[in-house]
C-alpha cells in the first residue's frame, strides 16, 4: 500500500509540474513580439528554455502516469509549441489552447494520480 501511495504522489507531482510548464509556455507565447528578429528584449532567451522545460515534463507524464493521459499532454504540447512560435494564423492564443487545455485537465482529474 505505501509503495502504490509513493507512486501515486509522483504521479501527481509530474502532472503538477506539466501544469507549470504549461503554465510557462503560454506566458511566453502571450508574450511574443509581434514582430520578432534576434532576441527581441531577450523574448528567445526565455522562450527557448520555457519549451524545452514542457517537452521534459511532457516526457515525464509518458513516463509516470496512465495510457490516458499521454494524448491529451501530447496535444496541449503540440498546441503551446504552436501558439509559442505563433504558428496559428490569426487564431488568439487563449481561443487556439482553450480545447487542449481542457481536455487534458479532464483527463488529469481522472487520473488514478488524481484520485
Amino acid at each position: 500500500m505505501a509503495a502504490a501511495e509513493s507512486r501515486r504522489a509522483e504521479q501527481l507531482q509530474v502532472l503538477k509540474e506539466f501544469v507549470a510548464k504549461a503554465q510557462e509556455a503560454e506566458r511566453v507565447a502571450y508574450s511574443r513580439p509581434e514582430q520578432w528578429g534576434d532576441d527581441e528584449n531577450g523574448w528567445m532567451t526565455g522562450a527557448v528554455p520555457a519549451m524545452t522545460a514542457l517537452w521534459t515534463a511532457s516526457g515525464n507524464v509518458m513516463l509516470m502516469c496512465d495510457e490516458a493521459l499521454h494524448e491529451p499532454v501530447r496535444l496541449c504540447g503540440y498546441a503551446l509549441n504552436q501558439a509559442v512560435w505563433r504558428d496559428i494564423g490569426d487564431t488568439e492564443v487563449n481561443e487556439h489552447l482553450e480545447t487542449h487545455k481542457a481536455a487534458f485537465m479532464t483527463a488529469a482529474r481522472k487520473s488514478p494520480a488524481s484520485g
